[in-house]
């Protein structure tokens, strides 16, 4: 199983940039939510390919029984 990590960069202007790693789609966007909810009040996002591997359908599909 692949450790679960997230890296914080923060450059000399003070702009943050957290990635994660061993983490996908909505589990991911909640652990970095946790984690710069009382860092950042400014932010931005941009998702990896990862995210979307594991996005749940919500076709509902509805079977009709004749009798």
């Amino acid at each position: 199983m692949e450790d679960k990590k997230i890296v914080v960069n923060i450059d000399s202007d003070g702009n943050i940039k957290a990635e994660t790693f061993g983490m996908e789609g909505v589990g991911c966007v909640e652990e970095l939510t946790k984690l710069m909810r009382d860092v950042a009040t400014n932010t931005s996002s941009e998702h990896k390919p990862e995210f979307y591997k594991n996005k749940i359908n919500n076709d509902k599909k509805i079977k009709v029984k004749n009798d």
